[in-house]
This record gives structure tokens, C-alpha cells and sequence, in this order.
């Protein structure tokens, strides 16, 4: 596990709905809801590690970026 100070966070915002499930499904599994996340977000960038993934990941931030500053 990183120093607390070597990470960074990272929030979203969901509906009430969607929140109450991924509580339930953290419950279920006997972790917190930060736990759920954080695994599951590795798992999705373990996933995103061939060249096309984080290919198509850059284009998609470099497009919402763009999309961000032009407004």
C-alpha cells in the first residue's frame, strides 16, 4: 500500500440509486465502499494496459479535455 501522502483522490458523483447498490454490493462483500472502488479501479486499469486501450483512453481524455476548455 502507497504512503497516504503518495495518493491522490479521486471522487465522483453518482445518483442516489446507484449509490445505495454499490453500498449494498460493498456490504456484501464484507468491504467498504472505498475498498469496492479502489479494487475495482485497479482492476479496470490493469485491464486498460495493451497499447490500444491506453491509446483510445488518451484520445478520450485529450477529448474531454478539449471539450473542458472550450466549453
Amino acid at each position: 500500500m502507497p504512503e497516504a501522502d503518495d495518493r491522490k483522490i479521486l471522487q465522483v458523483r453518482v445518483s442516489s440509486n446507484l449509490a445505495d447498490r454499490f453500498a449494498a454490493i460493498a456490504r456484501a462483500h464484507n468491504k467498504s465502499t472505498s475498498q469496492l472502488l479502489r479494487e475495482a479501479v485497479e482492476e479496470y486499469v490493469a485491464g486498460a494496459d495493451t497499447d490500444q486501450l491506453q491509446e483510445a483512453l488518451r484520445n478520450r481524455l485529450e477529448k474531454n479535455e478539449r471539450r473542458r476548455v472550450l466549453g
